[in-house]
């Protein structure tokens, strides 16, 4: 299997599909062109934020830029004032009508015959990322070692993939999990995949076809829409982001025929492992190569070719280890998994504290609430006076907005609680 950057480059390759973007089918060739014009207008930039829509653009610039040197910058939303936040970490950002601009601008051809192609352990990312505080934490990766994840992943995949199979995406692939199965795992293997996202069912159902191998997230699995019973056959179903329960894995399995085998996993270290959920007893079965361990006080210890370094790396996942096999049993720090986004419940505290309507908050996610996000919380006298002028609803729709500056939907609470004094067991 060739490398992202090669596959790329591989004259032998200019005429294969390789993306498929509303009506239109684009050649690798097609997407090198784009690549070749728009890289001369990065090599002033040593950091390269990239945040877009379209996967094809995407590509495009993530290419460009590690061809000129950059270091590119995973944002992990486009909202301003997070970027603002995070803005000393780069020097020029780039979305899709940034790319599709400087490609307008751009020469309609352009020389490459004397490129030299970086190498991938010189290509270098970094993903930002909620930490326990609930600061953007950047996590630092080389294209190599998700090429090295990627080699592990197809070894184990391909004999359930039908030749021709597409990828297709309802996942953003801003994210290490979308990034690797949306973007570069296709590339490597010269499957098509399809650019335009599709959050919801109804947006790309009628595009299905057999075989296809869908990225998803436990956010639609556990919202199937009933026409999918009608919908050719998926080869492979892959879920990551959080816990699929078992209901959502049996309710899928029988309306698409297919099983969703989820990745476990994290934006440090990669895939770690993988479950099919045929019952409520399911583990999970680490991919080959991951040696797994606990720490004293229980929680998951990983090591992998795949993972920066060679020492073990410690996550905050409590597990139980039998054999071969481990389950898992929650956190020990307050960070959480909402909708395929790692959510900060610190930082969702600490946005609502620097409002003049908020005196203290509690983020929590109820036992009975399907991991919807709540908050409780200690109202300010302008506060109180606004939610009794206005009501408990609107009162937390306004809060919601609030939050929306800093963070993307999922971490938005979906219930509110106002009280006089905070529980001292939350």
């Amino acid at each position: 299997m060739t490398g992202f950057i090669k596959n790329l480059h591989n004259p032998k390759n200019a005429t294969v599909a390789l993306c498929i973007e509303g009506d239109r089918v684009f050649s690798t060739g097609d997407l090198r062109s784009d690549i070749d014009r728009l890289c001369p207008a990065l090599f002033a930039s040593s950091r390269i934020a990239i945040h877009c829509q379209s996967a094809r653009l995407f590509l495009i610039a993530i290419t460009a830029a590690w061809r000129a040197g950059a270091t590119v910058i995973f944002p992990a939303t486009d909202r301003s004032a997070y970027l603002d936040g995070i803005s000393d970490q780069f020097d020029l950002y780039l979305d899709d009508a940034a790319i599709r601009e400087r490609l307008a601008a751009a020469a309609t051809t352009t020389n490459t015959s004397n490129m030299t192609l970086p190498a991938a352990s010189n290509c270098r990312a970094v993903f930002f990322t909620s930490g326990s505080t609930g600061d953007a934490k950047p996590v630092a990766k080389t294209l190599a070692l998700i090429e090295a994840e990627i080699t592990v992943q197809e070894q184990l995949w391909r004999p359930q993939i039908p030749a021709g199979a597409r990828i297709v995406g309802l996942v953003s692939h801003q994210h290490i999990y979308g990034l690797i199965f949306r973007i570069v795992w296709p590339v490597m293997t010269g499957r098509i995949f399809t650019a335009d996202s599709a959050p919801y069912w109804e947006m790309m159902q009628g595009d299905i076809v057999t075989g296809d191998i869908l990225i998803t997230s436990p956010a639609h699995l556990k919202n199937l829409h009933p026409d999918l019973a009608n919908v050719p056959r998926p080869s492979l179903i892959f879920s990551s982001g959080g816990p699929l329960d078992v209901a959502a894995a049996s309710e899928t399995t029988a309306m698409l025929g297919t099983c969703p085998t989820e990745i476990f996993g994290s934006t440090e270290t990669g895939g770690i492992a993988h479950r099919r959920q045929l019952d409520a007893q399911s583990v999970w079965h680490p991919l080959p190569g991951v040696e797994v361990a606990l720490n004293d006080a229980g929680c998951l210890r990983v090591r992998a070719a795949h993972i920066a370094g060679d020492d073990w790396y410690q996550t905050e996942d409590i597990a139980k280890i039998d054999g071969a096999t481990f389950t898992l049993h929650g956190r020990a720090d307050r960070v959480v998994k909402i909708e395929g986004k790692r959510i900060s419940l610190g930082a969702v505290e600490r946005h609502l504290r620097q409002s003049s309507l908020v005196e203290d908050a509690i983020a929590l996610i109820p036992e009975e609430s399907d991991r919807r996000l709540g908050v409780v919380a200690i109202l300010s006298p302008a506060g109180r006076d606004m939610l009794a002028d206005i009501g408990r609803f609107r009162m937390g729709r306004k809060l919601r907005r609030e939050i929306a500056k800093f963070e993307d939907d999922a971490a938005l609470p979906q219930r509110w609680r106002f009280v006089d004094q905070l529980p001292s067991d939350s």
